[in-house]
């Protein structure tokens, strides 16, 4: 396994990996560092703007494909820190991403939900079958075609971990919108410039004034801790459903939405989900 953890560099590195010395990839988030990935060359650049990026598609230019006949297999697996935890503190675990058979070690203690074809989109995308969501474990009344895929390839819904937030239909925000506004007695607040539905919330109030809410997965039912689908935007206390209707555009779920759980790919036939660090 090669890891890439706390190195600090000045100017710029490029070095090859050797396939001989793999037999898994892990990589750590640092700040302050640009991680480039292409063939078989790595560059850490220092950055003060950037942390990265590695395309982690399932199309032959991902970074998985092109390691799979090193480390066996296009087999993936990432878990990520919550926002509510960064920046990075030393007792904080941290991000943490895996290529190759290590990667599907805890796969029997995981769910699986199938990746849903859309033939008239790239195959680099990962559909997955949203059935639907829950608040205050009361199922909300928002047809499962919402989020279908349709004939022309429009609608359905992927898993990005390279967008923060979640974008859903507008029809079915407004559900969920509906839906917290009935059990939730805070106070609204409505000036945040893109995330339509907050609330002022006091000190240690949050996680008794705030109700649970599940994502319903071809199978597999995700009740996601109270940071992925809230954030504290401000000092004052106002959190900040963080999902954003969507009229028209691409339906996302987003990295905060699934952070805290253990995600493994396995290309072009399911993801699995485990709540827990890597």
């Amino acid at each position: 396994m090669l890891r890439m953890g706390r190195v600090t560099m000045s100017n710029q590195s490029i070095g090859l990996i050797k396939p001989e010395a793999l037999s898994a990839f892990y990589m750590q988030r640092e700040a302050h560092q640009l991680f480039l990935v292409w063939y078989s060359a790595v560059a850490l650049i220092t950055t003060e703007s950037m942390a990265g990026l590695v395309g982690m598609g399932q199309s032959s230019l991902s970074l998985p494909c092109q390691l799979s006949s090193v480390l066996g297999g296009r087999k993936f697996s990432y878990c990520l820190l919550s926002h509510a935890t960064l920046p990075c503190s030393s007792s904080a675990s941290p991000s943490s991403l895996v290529i190759g058979e290590a990667a599907a070690e805890r796969a029997s203690r995981m769910q699986f939900t199938p990746i849903v074809a859309n033939p008239a989109v790239a195959a680099s995308l990962y559909y997955i079958d949203v059935l639907g969501f829950s608040v205050n474990n009361v199922r909300l009344n928002i047809p499962a075609s919402t989020f279908s895929i349709q004939a022309d390839g429009r609608g359905g819904i992927i898993l990005d971990s390279g967008t923060t937030y979640t974008y859903l239909p507008s029809a079915a925000f407004s559900v969920i919108q509906q839906a917290f506004d009935t059990f939730v007695k805070l106070p609204r607040y409505s000036n945040h410039p893109y995330l339509p539905l907050c609330y002022s919330v006091q000190e240690g109030q949050e996680t008794t004034a705030i109700p649970p809410f599940t994502v319903h997965l071809q199978g597999m039912d995700l009740a996601v801790p109270l940071d992925n689908y809230f954030t504290k935007v401000d000092e004052q206390g106002t959190y900040c459903l963080a999902i954003i209707p969507s009229s028209g555009g691409q339906q996302i779920i987003g990295n905060m939405l699934h952070q805290h759980y253990h995600v493994l790919g396995l290309y072009h036939l399911s993801l699995c989900i485990w709540k827990g660090w890597i």
